[in-house]
């Protein structure tokens, strides 16, 4: 491939042909190959110069000394905005082009870096790296904190690319803030918001909206210093907008000073955690992936099997479905399907073809309000939960709902995560988003391959086994137990189940003694003396775990009921006695309604708020039932995710684990990774232990229990007797 940067240029020139390259090989290079694409993108900057020209134009920073200046200034603000621009999602391949920054009373500012023309050639009089990069630094070492719009992702970029620690001048995140003030905004992003709050209008100035899908790089200067101008003062102004409501004023009190406190106390010094723990990443096994793969696609293939068991059944009724057989005859002649049980049968992946196919062939009702015709995660849990399917249809279903998520496995994990490994770094780096969902609980993803570690099925072992601790360390992992119970437990303030905790008793076994009305010996699965096997016990037991994790999720009856076969008039009966003998848990939840009900949200143990307004609507609204459905469960889920964001704190901030180097390196629902050296694996699971339990049962103010593990892969066999 031609060099496209100069040798010659002043400048660490090797990073930035290395990131030019791989943009090329992603196909970016369609820049520079045709004319058609090079008159779009004349026309693309052409209707962008229209659009902004007359928004107030900043500082386009090209001198050493006038940066320097700039710097020097920023360094005696109490806060400052940095933003960066960068051509794509990834701080280990996509770079820096440009750099963001204002301050109040300040005109913005824009530093190009790496910005090129057409031909990938760097546009003359920009500085150097080395020159933006020491004043960057400059402005990181002062006592100015920093504030912007997601900073956790120009975090990463800066420490990985620039070796700058900005940890330290961390301070307000927007993005957060926002989130703090409503978890239901349609989206946190920052023009939006802006528009929303700030200027009342419309921005018509996002960034695809403007330029569509043109790399960064290849923005002129003229407008990067505008559209950076413009987002370094939209930054600002929300984060003053925001400091109304979030501050440590005394006189803000109630519930804006409990939001202030979660904000400030536990969201952003979280912030500060991931972004160490998203740059360290986790090591993988490829081998063991790719065995892996092969063993679940022989499973999915079974459940397969069974589906076209039934479809077969029907095959006069497919044969004369024209529309259905259109889609097969265009199926069979995409080279997609070539070769593949698909080619011509009836597509499960094919959201037309499983339309038709659950609807007009097998005679699924309907049973939604809200896209009626769908086959979607939501209306299978209805229809599981209905007693309107017959004996063959629940069957298939269940089959299918197998075979789904066999293949979601395969495809959203086994498949991707060595896709997602980062060859310069050794490990596979996913983002956890804390605000991802809105009971505040973490979802994570990969920049690319969109990897969502929470979604790993706990009871799936084998998956996690794909993650392994790097040469001569090992993982100790610690997970609450029954934490989501015992947080109900400190809410209801149910006697039995804290005496429960308290004395550590079978929690489900003492339940069901009591709806059962047995003695607790015979509603465990082994017998406590003799260890002899006790079915009956295990389904007492078990019947009523799925009560009780049914009605924290806001589960029906009749979803409880068909989980074991069993009828309506059976799940109402066994949700009805345990309310009998737990009407405290009956009271909480009734009370989590009705504050949602009265006053349009719920909180968590912390104050944080999840806000229902749909708990506003008539009673009859489907949109109200599901509501009321959530009440608990947000309070349930929300405190949960309190829980586990203060503990992952205060474990990465304990001097000890930091002296002996153990760090935070994944983190799932209830369950804490950490990475050490070997030699300290045993001090560090006491360490781990010690900590959760401290801060659990200082939160949820109920007995804690953890359960730890030492091992070289995740999820793997203990290795602690190998370690004593």
């Amino acid at each position: 491939m031609e060099r496209l940067l100069d040798m010659s240029i002043d400048r660490t020139v090797e990073p930035l042909m290395n990131h030019i390259e791989l943009l090329q090989q992603a196909g970016r290079k369609e820049f520079q190959q045709t004319t058609r694409l090079r008159n779009q993108y004349t026309k693309i900057i052409e209707q962008a110069r229209e659009q902004i020209h007359s928004e107030e134009k900043g500082k386009l920073l090209t001198d050493y000394d006038k940066l320097a200046c700039y710097i020097h200034e920023l360094t005696t603000k109490d806060v400052f905005v940095l933003d960066i621009e960068t051509t794509g999602l990834d701080p280990f391949n996509d770079p820096i082009v440009g750099i963001c920054l204002y301050a109040e009373g300040m005109t913005p500012a824009y530093v190009p870096v790496l910005h090129t023309d057409l031909d990938n050639k760097l546009i003359e009089g920009q500085l150097t790296l080395d020159q933006v990069k020491y004043q960057i630094k400059r402005l990181f070492r002062s006592e100015a904190k920093w504030i912007n719009h997601n900073i956790k992702f120009d975090a990463k970029f800066l420490e990985y690319q620039w070796g700058i620690n900005t940890r330290d001048s961390i301070y307000w995140d927007t993005m957060i803030s926002a989130f703090i003030l409503n978890e239901n905004e349609p989206t946190h992003a920052l023009k939006p918001l802006y528009a929303k709050y700030i200027s009342k209008t419309k921005d018509k100035q996002s960034y695809k909206d403007l330029f569509e899908k043109t790399p960064f790089n290849y923005i002129p200067l003229d407008l990067a210093e505008v559209y950076g101008a413009n987002d370094g003062i939209k930054t600002y102004e929300l984060y003053k907008f925001h400091m109304k409501y979030l501050n440590n004023n005394p006189k803000n009190k109630g519930d804006f000073k409990k939001l202030y406190d979660v904000f400030m106390n536990m969201e952003m010094p979280l912030l500060k955690v991931l972004v160490e723990l998203e740059l360290t990443g986790v090591e993988i096994r490829e081998e063991f992936a790719s065995e892996l793969k092969d063993k679940y696609q022989q499973l999915a293939d079974e459940q397969e099997y069974e589906l076209y068991a039934v479809v077969d059944k029907y095959s006069n009724a497919i044969a004369k479905h024209e529309k259905l057989q259109d889609l097969l005859a265009k199926q069979a002649k995409n080279k997609k399907y070539k070769g593949t049980p698909y080619a011509e049968k009836i597509n499960f992946n094919s959201a037309p073809q499983k339309k038709i196919l659950f609807f007009e062939i097998l005679k699924f009702p309907s049973l939604l309000r809200k896209d009626p015709y769908s086959c979607g995660k939501e209306h299978i849990t209805v229809w599981l939960d209905s007693d309107k399917l017959s004996k063959e249809q629940r069957n298939f279903l269940e089959v299918y709902q197998e075979w789904s998520k066999l293949n979601k496995l395969i495809t959203s994990f086994i498949e991707k995560i060595p896709l997602a490994k980062e060859y310069k770094t050794n490990a596979v780096h996913t983002n956890f988003n804390q605000i991802g969902t809105v009971t505040g609980r973490f979802s994570s993803s990969h920049p690319i391959h969109k990897i969502n570690l929470q979604q790993i099925p706990s009871r799936d072992k084998y998956i996690r086994k794909i993650f392994k601790a790097r040469e001569g360390k090992v993982f100790v992992g610690s997970d609450f137990s029954q934490i989501e119970p015992r947080i109900l437990a400190s809410l209801s303030q149910d006697k039995k189940m804290i005496e429960a905790y308290t004395k550590g008793t079978d929690l489900y076994a003492m339940m069901a003694s009591e709806i059962f009305k047995k003695p607790y010996e015979e509603c465990l699965e082994f017998h406590p003396i003799t260890g002899a096997k006790q079915p009956e016990g295990k389904n007492r037991r078990t019947q009523v775990k799925s009560v009780l994790l049914g009605i924290m999720y806001g589960r029906s009856p009749v979803s409880i009921a068909s989980q074991f076969g069993e009828t309506r008039q059976w799940g109402e009966k066994i949700v009805a006695d345990f309310y009998k003998s737990f009407p405290e848990i009956q009271t909480c939840t009734l009370q989590a309604q009705y504050q949602a009900r009265t006053l349009g949200y719920t909180t968590t143990i912390t104050g944080r708020k999840r806000r229902l307004p749909d708990m506003k609507l008539p009673k009859d609204d489907y949109k109200y039932i599901s509501a009321t459905r959530q009440c608990l469960n947000a309070k349930i889920q929300g405190s949960s995710a309190d829980v586990m964001k203060v503990t992952m704190v205060e474990i990465a901030n304990h001097p000890r684990l930091q002296e002996i180097g153990a760090r935070p390196l994944i983190t799932v629902h209830d369950e804490v990774i950490l990475e050490v050296d070997k030699e300290f694996a045993l001090e560090t699971a006491d360490l781990l232990e010690t900590v959760m339990k401290q801060v659990g049962e200082r939160m949820v103010g109920i007995c804690m229990k953890c359960d730890v593990e030492i091992c070289e892969v995740w999820s793997g066999d203990d290795v602690r007797s190998t370690l004593c």
